[in-house]
């Protein structure tokens, strides 16, 4: 086991990143490593924070006046939205929130990178988004994001499925006025013809997670991609290898907003 570097200096910018549980999340030395290299002088901590607690956690940093803000994940995204003073367009129209910067005047700007990291990761394996037909798993605030900025990037298709189908009715509802022209719904119960398959969900976290949808749905992808950071291959990763299809993990997807998150809490 290494030791934390402790050469802080007292005017160094802190970032949280709050979770439940959040001993897995790996953003607090990725992101400590993206400041570092850029000569930011700030250090991103991972912070415990139990779901019921998130507004009392974001409202105390308000009066921090080192703190630049925090990185939101699960199960926060969603519930953030409501403790922000202002929020962007993506956060509005995903109904998620990843980031909360903490203003000069101490109210909070939320805003999401989920999407946006995602699409970069895809984007810089060579992937082409705009006119494919994507099977997206999952409703949560991760899916929400990742759904809204894949339209935005033109696909013509969205299948969501999702254990708790009234969540996925719910997110189909709110993005569907924003893209009349895309055929935007829930997956059938039979296996329809997709180009992209998307895990937005935390199955494949455990060693002994089963596959987060039935291998028959991996039929004809080109590609499947998931938004988590696994200790070890996924079930998903495994049956996509062994049929052939490329895969990424959420690396790529982590490290395409690391930049963004850097220079949002940099602002």
């Amino acid at each position: 086991m290494t030791g934390i570097p402790l050469s802080i200096p007292g005017s160094a910018r802190l970032i949280g990143v709050m979770a439940d549980p959040v001993a897995q999340v790996r953003t607090p030395q990725l992101l400590s490593e993206a400041f570092a290299e850029a000569s930011v002088e700030a250090l991103c901590l991972p912070m415990h924070v139990p779901a019921g607690n998130l507004g009392a956690a974001l409202d105390a940093a308000r009066s921090i006046r080192n703190i630049s803000g925090f990185v939101l994940t699960i199960p926060h995204k969603e519930q953030g939205v409501a403790f922000c003073d202002a929020v962007s367009e993506r956060v509005t129209l995903s109904g998620s929130v990843n980031a909360v910067r903490v203003q000069p005047d101490g109210s909070l700007l939320g805003e999401t990178f989920d999407g946006r990291g995602f699409v970069g990761g895809l984007k810089q394996a060579g992937y082409a988004i705009a006119g494919k037909r994507v099977l997206l798993v999952g409703a949560g605030g991760a899916a929400a994001s990742i759904a809204a900025e894949l339209l935005t990037e033109g696909i013509s298709e969205l299948h969501l499925l999702n254990r708790t189908p009234e969540r996925a009715e719910r997110l189909a509802a709110r993005l569907a006025p924003a893209f009349p022209d895309r055929r935007i719904g829930l997956a059938g119960a039979e296996a329809a013809p997709v180009d992209l398959v998307v895990n937005a969900t935390s199955v494949g976290l455990r060693g002994d997670d089963p596959m987060p949808l039935t291998a028959d749905r991996l039929a004809g992808a080109d590609m499947v991609a998931e938004a988590l950071v696994p200790p070890q291959q996924t079930a998903l990763g495994r049956a996509a290898q062994e049929a052939g299809i490329a895969y990424l993990d959420g690396r790529a997807m982590l490290q395409g907003q690391l930049g963004l998150l850097r220079d949002f809490f940099s602002a």
